[in-house]
């Protein structure tokens, strides 16, 4: 089994604020959690980008690897007039979603396509972090982008284990949603795992970790 990926100390660093072009790597399910604001459940997912203009200088095997960084957000799992998620999704876009959309848009779609990300900074006692604030549609020099990573989804509608070198964060958000406790009871031996052999990903830095929500041709 091989080294895992070794993240330097830069990696802490967020994200500089302003337009970044960006790509589409992953779309991976977290489940169902409970809002506890709200007092009511709620299905989560997590939408991770490369930004392939800012990288990370990564070590595995003794091997120094370059590699885009990577940031996230993390949405309800709704299309509902509010909706982060919709608000999102339209932006990059450019196009509100018709009637049979809202019935049923497979996030599948997004895998692997370019977008601006507008990321501006958050102070929080100490720590400043990068969030993503918009998507919008690729620039010109954007859609000409693709994707140094593996592309990663994961859906408990579908099935199927869970993609290797994820970020801890998600794996322990999956492990704690209502959907994987219930597999647990039927197959008390499956647990999530990062897969220590994958080199695709960066990790997310704690800074650039999200905070959750509550005519050109279409990306998507």
């Amino acid at each position: 089994m091989g080294q895992g990926l070794i993240a330097r100390a830069n990696s802490t660093e967020p994200l500089p604020e302003g337009m970044k072009d960006s790509i589409c790597v992953a779309v991976i399910d977290l489940g169902t959690h409970l809002n506890t604001h709200f007092n009511k459940s709620e299905r989560k997912v997590v939408l991770i980008f490369e930004v392939p203009q800012h990288r990370i200088k990564l070590e595995k095997d003794g091997k120094e690897l370059d590699l885009p960084r990577v940031t996230s957000n993390t949405y309800t799992l709704s299309l509902g007039e509010r909706a982060n998620l919709r608000k999102d999704l339209q932006s990059w876009r450019g196009k509100k979603f018709d009637k049979k959309e809202l019935d049923g848009f497979d996030l599948k779609d997004i895998l692997g396509k370019p977008c601006q990300l507008q990321i501006v900074h958050e102070d929080k006692g100490d720590k400043t972090y990068a969030n993503i604030n918009n998507i919008l549609p690729p620039s010109e020099k954007g859609r000409q982008l693709k994707a140094e990573s593996d592309l990663h989804f994961f859906s408990f509608f579908e099935g199927g284990n869970l993609p290797e070198g994820l970020p801890n964060w998600i794996v322990e958000k999956i492990a704690e949603s209502a959907e994987w406790k219930a597999m647990q009871r039927v197959a008390a031996h499956d647990q999530p795992q990062v897969g220590a052999d994958a080199d695709e990903m960066p990790p997310l830095s704690d800074n650039d970790a999200p905070a959750e929500e509550d005519s050109d041709p279409l990306p998507f």
